[in-house]
Order: structure tokens, then sequence, then C-alpha cells
């Protein structure tokens, strides 16, 4: 018999593979699941009414038809849950807080106007502040260009030396 670890270790292997992610895999796995329990439900009753004296109609209903009736829920919704759906987000909560990722499809101008926004907003110290931002290569020197341009536009050439001046005061 395969030792618990072993099985464990298998179990956490196939779950960061990914394919349990895919909607196919779900639904597959709950239309088998729904098949094991019709096909054992007589051995799930008499389970129950020989460890806990659950009445068979009781059993049928609350535990069996439950799950059974959940699983038929699920499977009916489970493409719509998992669709990719674009919702707005609140102006309060737009640029993120660690990290910042810009992949190489967006717009540079955009980015850089809310990473500076939500860096600099209350001297940086709000919960959104990103802390590090990861690009894409292709877009690193773009990125970085025009972040000086809203930085120097927004804050003056010598951010660094003003926030120096005042940190002495």
């Amino acid at each position: 018999m395969t030792s618990y670890q072993e099985l464990v270790k298998k179990q956490r292997s196939f779950f960061y593979s990914g394919k349990t992610k895919d909607v196919a895999f779900r639904i597959e796995t709950l239309t088998k699941l729904k098949e094991l329990i019709q096909n054992h439900e007589q051995d799930i009753l008499d389970a129950l009414k020989a460890d806990l004296h659950k009445p068979e109609a009781e059993a049928k209903r609350a535990e069996v038809g439950l799950v059974l009736g959940e699983i038929e829920f699920t499977l009916k919704h489970l493409e719509e849950w998992a669709a990719t759906k674009e919702v707005p987000t609140p102006a309060t909560h737009e640029g993120g807080k660690s990290p910042t990722i810009v992949h190489s499809d967006v717009n540079i101008e955009e980015a850089a106007a809310r990473i500076a926004r939500g860096k600099f907003a209350n001297a940086g110290q709000t919960c959104v502040a990103p802390d590090y931002i990861l690009v894409q290569k292709n877009s690193k020197q773009a990125l970085i260009k025009k972040l000086k341009e809203v930085i120097i536009t927004s804050y003056g050439e010598n951010i660094s030396s003003e926030f120096f001046i005042l940190a002495r005061l």
C-alpha cells in the first residue's frame, strides 16, 4: 500500500499541474462523483444507518439528495461561473499594491500615469501604493521614459531634493 506521504505528494503534484483549473476537468470530475453517489446510494444509506442510526428516508433527503442537488446546480452553472468577466475597477482601487505588472500590450501612457498616481498619492502611504514594477523587457524603456515624464510633469524636476528638504525639516 502507498504511504500517506506518497499519496499526498502525488495529489499535490497533480493539483499544481493546473489540470484541476480546467472547466472540462471539473465537469468530468463532478459527473463521476454524481455517478458514484448514485451507484452506491444504498451503501451510503446503509453506512449512515449503521454509524449514525439515521433513518433511510432522512438520509436519502438530507445527505444523498442534498449532495446530488448541489452537484446538479454546480454542473448547470460552472461554465458561467468560470467564464472570464471584465468588471469596472473603482477609482479608489485602480496601478494595486506590490507588484504592479505591466504587460507588453498595455497603453504605456495610461500605465505610467496610474503607477505614478498610485505611488505618490498621500506621499506613497496608501495601501494601493505600488512597491515595484514587473514589466516585459520589450516595454521596459518606454515605461521608464513615460514614468519620468509623468513624475516631472506632476512633481517637478527635483523631486528627490524636494523630499530631502522636507525630510530635514
